[in-house]
Parts: structure tokens; sequence; C-alpha cells
């Protein structure tokens, strides 16, 4: 920031400068130049911003876009010849066989499952079933 005001400053010691040796008021010169170039430079600081959020804006959309997207590699129902499919999960997906031109309809399906844990003590007594009741109920 002190760069900047120091550059402001030699910018318009110049101008002042040559304002001087042109016949005007160098005091004129220097403040009309400083005052300019921290308006100038306000607009294009403004204007550079607003463009750069855009462009961020314009990416961050295309992210959320390619998010929901998936390429797979699916074998046609029909020549069984392997196709690169771009899934889309909870639409209606569907791709043309690059080979024999027949439709083939995509289902995306998502289960879940309990995961088997295993006791902490190998042989299954009935005071580790007591334990595991308890830790349950505990939870409850």
């Amino acid at each position: 920031m002190l760069v900047s005001i120091l550059i402001t400053f030699c910018v318009s010691g110049l101008l002042a400068i040559i304002g001087y040796f042109t016949g005007g008021n160098p005091i004129q010169w220097f403040g009309i130049s400083f005052v300019l170039q921290y308006i100038i430079f306000f607009i294009v600081n403004t204007v550079t911003k607003a463009v750069a959020q855009m462009h961020i804006n314009r990416l961050e959309i295309q992210r959320l876009n390619a998010i929901d997207e998936n390429r797979v590699r699916i074998k046609c129902a029909v020549c069984e010849e392997p196709n690169d499919v771009v899934v889309k999960i909870g639409q209606t997906n569907e791709f043309r066989c690059e080979r024999c031109k027949s439709l083939n309809n995509v289902s995306v399906a998502i289960n879940n499952f309990q995961k088997t844990e295993i006791a902490p003590d190998s042989v299954i007594t009935e005071d580790t079933v007591n334990k595991l009741k308890e830790k349950l109920n505990e939870k409850q």
C-alpha cells in the first residue's frame, strides 16, 4: 500500500513538473493528477474485481454441475461392447451403443447394508452378549 501511494505521488509530481514547464500552476497539476489517479484506479479496480468475481461464479457453477456427473464404462446389453457413458445420479440415464447403435437404459442403485462387527472377545459368551446389550441400552 505504501508503494502504491509513493507511485501515485511520483506520477503526480512528474505531471506537476510537466505542468510547470508548460506554463501552468504545478500545485494545480499535482492535485488534479493525484485525484484523477485515485478515480481512475478505483474504477479499474472495481471493474477488475467484478469481472474476476463473475469468472469465479462461472467456474463454481461448472464445478457444481460436474459433481452430479459420473463417467463410467458400461457394456452394451446387446453386443457387450464397452461404452464410456456419463451417468447422472437421480436421473434416467440411457446411451446408444457405438457399435450396434442399440439404445441402452442405465439404472443406478445405491444400497445400504449393516457392517458386521467382530466382538472384542474371540469367543462369544453370555457375558459378552450382556455387555453388548448394556452398551446398546446406554446409547438409546
